[in-house]
């Protein structure tokens, strides 16, 4: 049998604020060579060791927030860090020897770069390190950005196959809060056409059914906005009508003692509805849960009643191809991710904390030919040899061409012109990236 052996080391970890990622100086351990004796903590299949890691600094601008791309001096912390121990060079279906959870670098800061981690136990023979950690602090999903998958989680992962992240459905994760919500405007909604039964004005009829066709013919916006713009025609129409039934149509969309309860305010002869100290939960729905307001979708079913829509959540109108975008996959923005690939640097001696560089220059120019690239028995030191560097999680992006020619839009240039018809390759067009929002033409 083949005798796998791992080592105790200590590690240190250098780190660097903003666009960059973290780094380990690793120290080489050669095993089983008469000049380095063994270290004391080797167990037969690992070595207890000093441990070092390295951050790098950003240096470049960004069109995201800079505080949030740590792209003002500043250092967002790391958390769930994970380092995973491989005997080659990491690539697809490799197995991962170890797979260690560290505790975030607490002296990495402004002043330093590096962290030193110590009685870090690393199999021998390990040649090579995959290293992740999130940002600290991923306290609000919308500003922070929110990640789920296996490598942020808490079960152990064998092989870089079962490396893993993926991002946060808002709908799922605010599913309970949105239904509550949609319940309560579908409630509401339905309680003020019950009020219309009975009614015999025309004007007051007319709108009840201009109302309810509108949502029976298509899906209509379902918003706390929406559905308060809507509700203030019907009030003012009820306003003007003299029918018996008048006064509770306006008291239903009043409400005063429901959940959903608005006030009518008039001025110059127009009278306006604003919700009355209703949670904001309600009074911003579904922005307050996150999602943009186009998001929910109100119809009125073939029994008579409002209700949100639930099994075709898409909204947005495409070119002739109807709704383009699901409601359920609209995602949070995914944070910032610590990551390394790194060779292992490793040495037979301990080294003393202020013998490890604190900087990314340093780091860079610190492993001679003192340092070996495998841990083994007689490692007392390892280290990442890269700098940890970092980014925003990114996600496999796929773009499609709608049609098999593409419109430059030039018509629409101040200087005029006119619109020119593009072929779309059969291999399509390279893209280099996605621009989200708006632009000047």
């Amino acid at each position: 049998m083949k005798k796998i052996q791992n080592k105790a080391i200590l590690c240190a970890m250098a780190l660097v604020a903003a666009t960059a990622f973290v780094s380990c100086s690793s120290d080489e351990v050669v095993m089983e060579q008469p000049q380095a004796p063994e270290n004391p903590t080797f167990n037969g299949k690992s070595v207890k060791t000093q441990f070092a890691i390295n951050v790098t600094k950003a240096g470049k601008g960004t069109r995201m927030s800079a505080n949030d791309t740590q792209n003002n001096n500043n250092y967002l912390d790391m958390a769930n860090v994970r380092l995973f121990t491989l005997a080659t060079t990491p690539a697809a279906s490799q197995n991962v020897t170890a797979d260690i959870k560290l505790a975030k670098p607490s002296d990495v800061g402004l002043s330093q770069s590096s962290h030193i981690y110590s009685d870090v136990l690393i199999p021998v023979n390990t040649t090579n390190f995959l290293f992740y950690s999130t940002r600290d602090n991923l306290a609000n999903n919308a500003t922070t950005g929110a990640i789920n998958g296996s490598l942020f989680g808490t079960g152990s992962i064998s092989g870089t196959d079962d490396i893993n992240f993926t991002g946060v459905m808002i709908k799922t994760a605010k599913a309970a809060e949105i239904t509550a919500v949609q319940d309560e405007f579908a409630n509401y909604l339905n309680g003020i056409m019950d009020a219309f039964v009975g009614a015999t004005d025309a004007n007051l009829t007319d709108a009840k059914t201009k109302f309810t066709s509108n949502f029976t013919n298509e899906q209509r916006a379902g918003s706390a906005f929406a559905v308060l713009r809507q509700v203030e025609q019907l009030y003012r129409i009820a306003d003007g009508s003299s029918d018996a039934k008048a006064e509770n149509i306006k008291a239903a969309i009043i409400n005063a003692s429901g959940t959903i309860k608005t006030t009518p305010t008039t001025a110059d002869g127009v009278t306006t509805l604003a919700y009355d100290g209703i949670d904001v939960k309600y009074s911003n729905f579904p922005e307050a849960q996150d999602l943009p307001e186009g998001a929910m979708l109100l119809t009125y079913n073939t029994s008579g009643k409002f209700v949100y829509t639930q099994d075709n959540p898409d909204f947005g109108i495409g070119a002739g191809v109807g709704p383009k975008v699901n409601m359920n996959k609209i995602m949070y923005p995914l944070p910032i991710v610590y990551f390394d690939n790194t060779p292992v640097q490793a040495k037979d001696e301990s080294l003393l904390k202020n013998q490890w560089p604190t900087n990314t220059t340093n780091w860079d120019n610190f492993f001679d030919a003192s340092w070996g690239n495998t841990v083994l028995a007689s490692t007392h030191s390892i280290a990442l040899q890269n700098n940890i560097n970092y980014g925003v999680a990114g996600l496999k992006t796929t773009v499609q061409c709608g049609s098999n020619q593409l419109k430059d839009n030039a018509q629409a240039y101040p200087d005029g012109g006119s619109t020119q018809n593009i072929d779309v390759p059969a291999e399509g067009f390279p893209v280099t990236g996605v621009l989200v929002g708006g632009q000047p033409f």
